[in-house]
Formats: C-alpha cells, sequence, structure tokens
C-alpha cells in the first residue's frame, strides 16, 4: 500500500451498518476518510510476540508512537491511582472512603489480581458500591487462582 493524500476506507459485509441513531442513512462499504485514528493500547509494539511483530512494526511506521515505559505492576499501580484520584470511580457513585478501600485492596494484592488496570478498578469498585462482603466476592472473580 501506497501512502497517498487521499485515503479509501472499505468493508466487505453483508450487513448494512448504520450511524447509532440514523437507520435511514447505512454508512456506505467505501468511502473516502478524511481524518485521524488514535490507537491506545497496553501491547509493547517494539517487544510484541513473533506471531504479532510484522503486524505491529507496520502500525509503527505508519504511525507516531509513544511508549510510555509502563513495565513493572508498580507503573501500572501508579497510573490507576493517578486516574482514581482524577475523580475516575466518582462515575460509578463512589465516595472518597469507598475509592480508598478500592485503592487499598489493589495495592494489598497487586501481585495476585488477574490484571491491572483502571477497568479492574472499576469492577472492584461496583462490588465495594454494591455489596457489604465485597472483598471476598472479589477475591474469588478478580484474583488469579493459586
Amino acid at each position: 500500500m501506497y501512502t497517498t493524500e487521499n485515503r479509501r476506507i472499505s468493508y466487505v459485509s453483508n450487513l448494512v451498518v448504520y450511524p447509532q441513531g440514523d437507520e435511514l442513512n447505512p454508512i456506505p462499504s467505501t468511502f473516502n476518510f478524511d481524518g485521524t485514528v488514535i490507537f491506545i493500547t497496553n501491547t509493547d509494539f517494539e517487544n510484541a510476540n513473533k506471531k504479532l511483530q510484522p503486524h505491529c512494526d507496520a502500525l509503527v511506521s505508519r504511525s507516531h508512537y509513544i511508549d510510555l515505559q509502563m513495565t513493572s505492576k508498580w507503573d501500572y499501580f501508579v497510573r490507576i491511582k493517578q486516574v482514581v484520584a482524577m475523580g475516575g470511580l466518582k462515575a460509578i457513585g463512589l465516595g472518597e472512603d469507598e475509592t480508598v478501600d478500592v485503592v487499598k485492596y489493589i495495592r494489598e494484592n497487586i501481585d495476585s489480581l488477574r490484571e491491572l488496570s483502571v477497568r479492574m478498578a472499576i469492577k472492584i469498585g461496583q462490588l465495594r458500591k454494591e455489596m457489604s462482603n465485597w472483598r471476598d466476592v472479589a477475591d474469588v472473580t478478580c484474583k488469579r487462582v493459586k
């Protein structure tokens, strides 16, 4: 594929795709695209597994790539704390004390959680909000089996 000024987007599908809330005007299966796409991922494009590496290399060559250097569990925990401190759990109705409980739980279980992510903080936050035995439920649903 050559880099050109015009970007022609095509998809092959038997389904007709409609924009949300507009069932009268389907999205054409081929159209010119004049815009920008931003991909955000936790994948380390420079050190992907051998099967993915050619695809990651192709994406990096066609884009601006920023490696956030988040390599340790502590790096992820610090980022989760930053998002939570900016009100990341208010959207699900958690107060300050409940939010502190969630962050404390994540810190105490940093080595056994299935993943360290804001999504995990939200999962645990939802349990904290809705259940008196939230820690027990989180132990079963959010942690790896030893």
